[in-house]
């Protein structure tokens, strides 16, 4: 089994209540999707890591509930306040589509799904369905640039593409999937629920098979985002009822 022995918590901006989403672009720079408080009003707040600390950087009303985002810049971000808007200096433009996880493999390739009903396919002008049926979410692109998925029916699959079609599909042994974060096509990280189980709450796809890691305490993993293979951040907690923290990993 493997082992997360090295994610330490980290502090964020005052009034933020919830955290959905994450992104790095370097090893010291990273995103948030987050909710945050302000004198009572509550705002959807995109938060950054400079290395330091995290700062908000766009912010507006209302708040709504907070999900996903894929950073290309400062000036271009996709960010989902259960709607997806795409932020391009400071200017929020609705998506027309709902939009609970991001990933891109390009500006002309990207991915986005709500919950698990159907995967949507951006192609740099818009987003249409792709026809693979319903049941798939938590999309993720590996530095390859091949698509992961979950696929939700009973029991519950890593799907694997090959293009825009599912190649195979493996059996996830992680209680209640979360997210998934591909790094590369041989390290596939899947979160799940934490509680006292005979299953992990973290698994590892390394192209071949997929492995529980021994995480301590039985954690939830609500979001990952790798820079490497040992350089991320998570969005994780514990309990039934889960405070959701964020946890860097070095």
């Amino acid at each position: 089994m493997g082992s997360f022995n090295q994610w330490t918590r980290d502090s964020l901006p005052a009034g933020v209540t919830n955290i959905s989403g994450l992104y790095m672009t370097s090893a010291t720079t990273a995103y948030a999707n987050a909710t945050r408080n302000v004198a009572g009003y509550g705002y959807s707040s995109v938060l950054k890591y400079d290395g330091v600390s995290w700062k908000v950087l766009y912010e507006k009303q209302p708040s709504n509930y907070t999900f996903g985002i894929y950073v290309f810049s400062d000036n271009d971000i996709f960010v989902s306040n259960t709607k997806a808007f795409r932020i391009q200096n400071g200017i929020w433009t609705d998506q027309g589509i709902n939009a609970e996880v991001f990933a891109f493999a390009s500006a002309t390739r990207g991915y986005a799904s709500y919950y698990s009903t159907v995967l949507q396919k951006y192609n740099g002008f818009g987003w249409t369905q792709l026809a693979i049926g319903s049941g798939y979410s938590q999309p993720s692109l590996s530095s390859e640039g091949n698509l992961y998925a979950f696929k939700n029916g009973g029991i519950d699959t890593l799907a694997v593409f090959s293009g825009d079609q599912v190649s195979n599909k493996l059996i996830i042994p992680v209680n209640t999937v979360e997210c998934l974060c591909a790094y590369d096509d041989h390290h596939v990280w899947i979160g799940g629920y934490g509680i006292t189980s005979s299953l992990p709450s973290l698994s590892l796809y390394d192209g071949t098979t997929i492995r529980p890691v021994n995480v301590p305490g039985y954690p939830t993993f609500w979001r990952m985002c790798f820079h490497s293979a040992t350089s991320g951040w998570a969005i994780g907690g514990y309990g039934i009822d889960v405070i959701q923290r964020i946890y860097m990993y070095r």
